[in-house]
């Protein structure tokens, strides 16, 4: 299980990809309906709603005593009586659980999606932007645009009322076998869903990626429930790759690895054992170009904590210092140009170093 800032898909694709490629394919691993709240997830999966539906994120959650949260970092449930949601894998399974607050009906039913179009009218609000008005639409930003050309170009004034072309999605009947079924799932008022995990029952490796774009390890930290149902899927192995958004917000090195040490014993205290490896954050520079001097000591903290709490370590900053630092990144086409986030490339290349680091210690 790969968990951190990065939502499910960017990295882990690569690295189930390469696993399974070697050992063999135990299932596909936790998922989300990323796309239903607009925001970005794997292309091997898809979901379609017509229904009303509500979501939060840890981001915007950080009630110890009543947490919503569960174990993808995101909850999505109905505003109604009820919400039909229609799962699309687009890989073989045998067997799918559901993870969330309350029972969660589903069967498999062999229908396909129709995309059609609509006009919508949006009125502007205060201090709103295309980010803000995507979110408020719950359509991923890129989507909008694709659709929309001209919202990259018009000014956003407030009380005016713009057309904006969406997405609807209609379904049809056809005879197919498993792979041609979508999977219907019904979502009740007081239900929550936080996550589907496909299994399947062959040996060999399952990778499961959770993330939420923007999220600090505290976060995860603040939500019994996420550790509740990371109990249930039990995972051989934790990698934590963080620290990115911690060096933004001025979180200190001491603190940071307070958080690890946290996180750790949450997972003791469970009474369950699972092997830790802690990823050192990867090079990235602070606003203006300056240095990001926060994640070399992180860096350095992982390294000296690593012995007391029990886990191992992959250098990732190392890594990528040995091989040139943010100049050969960009070089490379391995970062973006805000010189935080990578490009696909640069994930799969993380991806890639990762298995290598762990196949060095395959008997």
């Amino acid at each position: 299980m790969h968990l951190g800032h990065i939502q499910g898909g960017i990295l882990t694709d690569t690295l189930r990809t390469l696993f399974q490629n070697k050992f063999g394919n135990a299932g596909r691993g936790l998922v989300f309906p990323y796309n239903l709240i607009g925001t970005n997830g794997s292309t091997d999966f898809k979901s379609y709603s017509s229904s009303r539906l509500s979501h939060e994120s840890l981001l915007h959650n950080t009630n110890k005593e009543f947490s919503s949260i569960g174990i993808s970092g995101y909850s999505i449930g109905s505003k109604d009586s009820s919400a039909q949601l229609y799962l699309n894998p687009k890989f073989e399974y045998d067997s799918v659980r559901f993870y969330g607050l309350g029972h969660f009906a589903h069967s498999n039913v062999h229908i396909i999606p129709i995309q059609t179009f609509r006009t919508i009218r949006v009125k502007i609000l205060k201090k709103e932007n295309l980010t803000r008005i995507s979110k408020r639409l719950k359509i991923n930003k890129n989507e909008l645009t694709r659709l929309n050309p001209k919202l990259n170009k018009i000014k956003f004034k407030p009380g005016k009322t713009i057309s904006i072309k969406v997405k609807e999605y209609g379904f049809k009947p056809i005879n197919g076998k498993q792979n041609d079924t979508l999977i219907q799932l019904l979502i009740k008022k007081n239900n929550l869903l936080h996550g589907i995990e496909f299994i399947n029952n062959t040996p060999g490796i399952r990778v499961s990626g959770i993330g939420v774009n923007g999220a600090r390890l505290k976060l995860f930290n603040f939500h019994d429930t996420f550790f509740k149902e990371l109990k249930k899927i039990n995972p051989d192995l934790i990698i934590l790759a963080f620290g990115t958004n911690e060096s933004y917000s001025g979180v200190s090195a001491i603190e940071f690895c307070l958080q690890i040490s946290e996180f750790i014993n949450k997972i003791n205290n469970g009474t369950y054992k699972t092997s830790i490896i802690v990823a050192s954050p990867p090079l990235s520079l602070l606003k203006k170009g300056q240095p990001n001097t926060y994640i070399a000591e992180y860096n350095q903290c992982i390294k000296k904590d690593c012995n007391r709490n029990q886990y191992a370590v992959f250098p990732l900053y190392d890594l990528l210092e040995n091989i040139g630092g943010i100049k050969a990144l960009k070089q490379q086409k391995l970062i973006s140009g805000d010189n935080v986030h990578y490009t696909r490339k640069g994930y799969a290349w993380i991806a890639q170093q990762l298995y290598s680091s762990l196949m060095k210690y395959h008997k």
